[in-house]
């Protein structure tokens, strides 16, 4: 089928003298008959499960959508990455994350059981849009590529991710542990090189943000709602956020500062304002230390971004900020209030922790930190035995001083300090080229933010360099490079330095074009 016969088949009901008659009233039928009965069927399949006819129709949604426009169809994925959840939050039952969106389609409760099905819905869903981008490109007969940022960086590194793979396999690692090591770093790769394909235009980019506000704004009400439902009050639970909810609402932040400093998008800039009280509230609740320190450290790198003729604006934001963080700090330094939780979970994540005189600890977070300081110096032992190529993916790193058993499948492959982890399994090889691609991307998204025309890129571009600082500033306190939807998010925005600078050329080249 041409692809303009197939857009029009999901576009149906007019006739070529524009007017509807009886054949739309006949297509109508037909397509709706094409959904009811494979719906009734899931129904009855699924002895009435309303979340499997839920899941059918979202198929429906994103096949007609993906085919009309494929870049709707990735907008889809990543309003859905940013919604449902990988982990289950202790102490509650979420509907995004039964929806199983990351789990194996084998291991969703809902669906009819299927042995093979080691694969999970983004994965499939992923590849669907794939398939009808180069299907489209087929059809168009231009195979062209779009520029992919520092592809070389990229290549290497991805190849060093299939190194890693065989070489843990080939040092007697296990399949299942390798894959779920190495997914998410497989996925920030192939997601970063995909989104410059399909996102080429200012539009397009202004649309990527936009679902990255709505799919942040619904897991912040999820968040203040459980709070509500607790009596205002977070107590008995560690937190009421998966670990990347808070870092996702950070970025949030960000882009308001950058759109407060560059501007460009009036709408954007007044909707993350009015919903600035649950972003904070959202953001406080997930209680995650990781999240406060990246914000920190972000703030700190926008700072230094600023190119100089954006740099009289700035200050006017960025001063207050700066003393209303130096007054909090004050205030709440031996404070006890919920207020002050921010600032004691960055602090206990760098202060030595101290006992009383019975030995019980006078810190909450001093068992919390043990564990992770002998996780480290396992690690460390580790990357002395195997410096230059590590102890590749799916092999567990070595333990001279034993772990506390924790309710973890993985706890014997993956660690808190995702960036010592790293270079555990890639040596020092692996690790370089991690570094030289992100300190790449970095510089490359530095020198295009002083060079922009446009001031809504701009701020966009800035996001996109501060993004992968708070990337590894999380990964340093927790486990963020192997969780898929924080690598997905940053392999996005990665991805967006690449849509940003076809934007800019594409607006550069029509203005050279002549008027007629």
């Amino acid at each position: 089928m041409a692809l303009p016969s197939m857009i029009n088949f999901f576009a149906p009901g007019r006739t070529a003298e524009g007017s509807t008659g009886r054949r739309g009233w006949k297509s109508a039928v037909l397509y709706t008959a094409l959904i009811a009965f494979p719906l009734a069927a899931v129904v009855v399949r699924s002895n009435g499960s309303l979340m499997a006819a839920g899941a059918f129709m979202a198929v429906v949604v994103v096949i007609v959508a993906t085919f009309y426009r494929v870049e709707w169809g990735f907008y889809l994925l990543l309003l859905a990455v940013m919604v449902f959840g990988q982990f289950e939050i202790p102490g509650f039952t979420t509907t995004t994350f039964r929806v199983g969106y990351f789990r194996n389609i084998k291991e969703i409760e809902y669906l009819p059981y299927f042995s093979r099905g080691d694969a999970n819905p983004f994965e499939l869903h992923f590849l669907f849009v794939v398939a009808v981008w180069v299907f489209r490109l087929i059809v168009r007969r231009d195979m062209r590529l779009r520029p992919i940022p520092l592809w070389f960086a990229s290549t290497l590194w991805f190849a060093w991710i299939v190194v890693g793979f065989g070489y843990g396999m080939q040092r007697g690692g296990e399949s299942l542990p390798a894959l779920w090591e190495t997914r998410a770093l497989a996925y920030m790769s192939l997601v970063s090189a995909f989104v410059p394909q399909i996102i080429q235009t200012k539009v397009q980019i202004k649309n990527v943000v936009w679902v990255m506000i709505i799919g942040t704004a619904v897991k912040a009400f999820e968040g203040v709602d459980r709070y509500i439902q607790n009596g205002w009050s977070s107590g008995g639970y560690e937190a009421m956020q998966a670990h990347e909810d808070p870092v996702f609402i950070g970025a949030i932040l960000m882009l308001l500062l950058a759109l407060l400093v560059f501007g460009g998008n009036r709408a954007q800039l007044w909707t993350i304002l009015i919903l600035l009280i649950p972003f904070l509230l959202g953001f406080q609740v997930g209680k995650r230390r990781a999240a406060y320190a990246a914000v920190a450290v972000s703030f700190a790198a926008f700072t230094v971004l600023i190119p100089n003729k954006n740099l009289p604006r700035a200050l006017k934001y960025i001063l207050p900020l700066i003393a209303a963080a130096g007054m909090y700090v004050a205030v709440f330094w031996d404070s006890t209030s919920p207020l002050a939780s921010p600032l004691h979970g960055i602090m206990s994540g760098f202060q030595k922790d101290e006992m009383n005189t019975e030995g019980v600890t006078k810190d909450r977070d001093y068992y919390s930190n043990l564990y992770r300081k002998i996780e480290d110096y396992d690690l460390a032992m580790t990357i002395q035995n195997s410096p230059m190529m590590g102890i590749g993916f799916g092999t567990r790193y070595e333990q001279p001083i034993p772990l506390v058993h924790l309710n973890f499948a993985l706890q014997d492959y993956m660690a808190h300090n995702n960036v010592l982890w790293l270079l555990t399994k890639t040596g020092a090889i692996g690790f370089f080229l991690f570094w030289f691609l992100l300190n790449g991307l970095g510089f490359k998204g530095a020198s295009m933010l002083g060079r922009l025309n446009d001031p809504y890129l701009k701020a966009v571009c800035a996001v996109s360099i501060v993004g992968l600082i708070s990337l590894m500033t999380a990964a340093y306190f927790d486990l963020h490079i192997v969780r898929y939807r924080t690598m997905i998010q940053t392999g996005t925005l990665i991805g967006l330095l690449g849509s940003i600078e076809t934007a800019e050329k594409s607006k550069g080249d029509a203005a050279l074009v002549p008027k007629v």
